[in-house]
């Protein structure tokens, strides 16, 4: 092999390489995100199911109005600080007719980029 043929290789394996190398930040961040939408996604469905299933509901209790958890770990547990990127939000408010309870649950996070993502469930329950 001539010395032109090895350096044109060189220059076809390092522009591969550094593809390559692209492709795994991008593989890191996709993942970290899939992971946080999954952590979400639990913590929404388990308020949302304890919610729902609550046996002492009526028109009055829970309370109608707004509570909020935050920071939260992915099992949802409460440590007062942290770098935990979860809050979760959960909203009691009759339903239009009034003859059942709306509850609302969001979870929101910030992700690796800085940019916010909030996942939203709603369910309604007639009153007893």
């Amino acid at each position: 092999m001539t010395m032109i043929e090895v350096m044109i290789a060189l220059a076809i394996v390092t522009v591969g390489l550094l593809g390559a190398l692209a492709m795994l930040g991008t593989l890191f961040r996709g993942s970290a995100y899939t992971r946080n939408m999954s952590e979400g996604m639990a913590l929404l469905q388990s308020k949302i199911e304890a919610e729902v299933s609550r046996t002492a509901l009526t028109a009055s209790s829970p309370p109608n109005g707004t509570t909020s958890e935050s920071p939260l770990d992915a099992l949802g547990q409460s440590t007062g600080t942290g770098p935990w990127p979860y809050v979760r939000t959960t909203v009691w408010a009759p339903s239009t007719d009034g003859l059942r309870r709306k509850v609302s649950v969001s979870v929101t996070f910030v992700d690796n980029g800085g940019m916010s993502h909030t996942l939203i469930a709603e369910r309604e329950r007639n009153l007893p």
